[in-house]
């Protein structure tokens, strides 16, 4: 038992040990798929931790683009790029690190 500790405090250590990236997210969606902005919305409430701001415009046509600013740890941060892109009407999804 108390060696599954150690491993589960030391595997704490670790992730709380990771360096943290910044940079920022490009998403160009479709705005006719109606279901769009609020999933984007959704996401920014389940990424609250890493996203530091987010900006919404609609462009001329039928696309929106949503820039999102974050900074947190690398996996939490290709996580949200992971479910950006599995979205319907997502037409890209381009992240861009900022080296620290």
């Amino acid at each position: 038992m108390t060696e599954l500790t150690g491993m589960v405090q030391q595997g704490a250590s670790v992730q709380e040990s990771l360096p943290l990236q910044q940079g920022m997210i490009t998403v160009l969606f479709e705005k006719n798929f109606r279901s769009v902005r609020p999933a984007l919305l959704n996401l920014n409430r389940q990424y609250q931790e890493i996203i530091h701001t987010s900006f919404c415009a609609q462009m001329e046509g039928e696309l929106g683009i949503e820039i999102i600013l974050v900074r947190g740890e690398n996996f939490r941060i290709r996580s949200l790029e992971r479910e950006l892109m599995g979205r319907r009407g997502v037409r890209s999804v381009r992240l861009t690190l900022i080296p620290s």
